[in-house]
């Protein structure tokens, strides 16, 4: 689901349709694919998805003086779990139960989130392989 799509899936949403800093984190943190199998992986082991991401989201704000959002915003830290929530549908996981973030990130602006279980039907699958060194 492309950016402005995901806007509309609820109102709560709207608060970031116009800013470019969530238009990005969307695309290239939260739907990256290496960090989708992170979220995955932790959410085998019911470790909320936003611990694989929440520093980078946190650098990204912080390093980008145009950042045009207020991550320390409740309702914009609402919509960035929304934002994991939709990228991680396709595969098949669902918001399961909220939980404290550990004290191991290493970050302050997000203190709980959502951990995902596999009650959903899959669109997409992760694969994992492991291939013969040639010498």
């Amino acid at each position: 689901m492309n950016f402005d799509d995901f806007v509309k899936t609820h109102p709560t949403c709207s608060v970031v349709k116009d800013s470019q800093a969530a238009r990005e984190i969307y695309d290239t943190i939260i739907w990256d694919e290496q960090n989708r199998i992170k979220m995955a992986d932790l959410s085998a082991s019911d470790i909320p998805a936003l611990v694989a991401i929440a520093s980078q989201i946190v650098d990204f704000c912080t390093s980008q003086p145009e950042c045009d959002i207020d991550i320390t915003n409740d309702t914009v830290k609402q919509v960035i779990g929304r934002m994991i929530s939709v990228a991680l549908s396709p595969l098949g996981l669902e918001p399961a139960k909220k939980k404290r973030l550990p004290q191991s990130t290493d970050q302050d602006i997000f203190k709980n989130a959502t951990s995902y279980a596999s009650t959903g039907r899959p669109i997409e699958r992760i694969e994992k392989h492991i291939v013969p060194i040639t010498r």
